[in-house]
């Protein structure tokens, strides 16, 4: 497939499959935007990202280096360091996915959704979150990150995850799904609690009292009902009471102390462990 296209005083080619097959995907909040096209301007490399299903569009500039044909390249490339998709938080919006571009997405993408598919068996072959996955991740799939996060957890009541919608995000030449740039996954806790001096109503979210979560900002669980990765920094320290280690020496539970986070020796030493010698790990004994 050969053609190009000016935009904003570059000139734009396809992104060749060398590039897709040396690249990472960079994971965060929203649905992956894949690379798709790419242009060179004074050294510098610059990519076009799009959704298999969206219309809207982001650009990333990368350093360029030459390439061994001759032609530049991202510098990251080299160290299999550049970004073959990117999530839709870390980028804004730059203008709409050309015709053209559309369908060498469909076509430098397709068999590569289907790897996913060969490794995910519980995907319905028309989930569009898989679609947009575009192969691994880097450090495992989302659902791998989610298992490996929500497996240090013991939360005692119905909970999933959430965003805060900003007005930013749902105005015309957004993303159109209320995120911005900064939006982070909190917790969303959906039935009432009281522990200790910590209590929530529900439908809110953990990292705010008094607050009430939008149906629109509520994530699509991973899998199997498994909520995404929790990113809001007090969302995570307030989740420290729910944590756990499994010791491996004797096989009981050391729980954690919600003021003094990360500190489960303190609730498990020698003394405590009928084999004499603590040995933890995150998450229970399934680890």
């Amino acid at each position: 497939m050969s053609w190009t296209l000016d935009i904003d005083g570059r000139r734009y080619s396809p992104v060749p499959d060398s590039w897709i097959q040396h690249g990472f995907d960079k994971d965060g909040v929203g649905p992956q935007l894949l690379a798709v096209s790419a242009a060179v301007d004074r050294g510098t490399v610059y990519v076009r990202y799009a959704h298999p299903t969206g219309t809207r569009l982001a650009v990333e500039a990368f350093p360029g280096i030459t390439g061994d044909t001759g032609g530049v390249v991202p510098r990251g490339l080299l160290t299999e360091a550049w970004p073959r998709s990117i999530a839709a938080g870390r980028l804004d919006p730059e203008g709409d996915i050309r015709l053209e571009e559309r369908e060498h997405l469909g076509n430098l993408w397709e068999d590569r959704v289907d790897d996913v598919l060969e490794e995910r068996p519980d995907v319905d072959l028309d989930d569009d979150r898989l679609v947009a996955d575009g192969g691994q991740v880097e450090g495992g799939t989302e659902r791998r990150e989610a298992e490996d996060f929500w497996k240090k957890y013991e939360i005692p009541f119905e909970f999933g995850a959430a965003i805060k919608v900003r007005s930013s995000g749902l105005k015309r030449g957004s993303w159109g799904d209320g995120r911005a740039r900064d939006t982070v996954v909190h917790l969303h806790v959906k039935e009432s609690f009281k522990d200790g001096r910590l209590s929530r109503s529900a439908d809110s979210y953990l990292c705010e009292k008094g607050s009430h979560v939008d149906p629109q900002g509520e994530e699509k669980p991973v899998a199997d009902g498994l909520p995404k990765k929790i990113t809001c920094e007090t969302c995570l320290d307030r989740m420290e009471r729910w944590k756990q280690a499994w010791c491996v020496s004797c096989g009981e539970t050391a729980e954690g102390n919600d003021r003094k986070p990360f500190r489960f020796i303190a609730s498990h030493t020698e003394e405590d462990c009928p084999a004499g010698e603590p040995v933890l790990v995150w998450g229970g004994p399934d680890v």
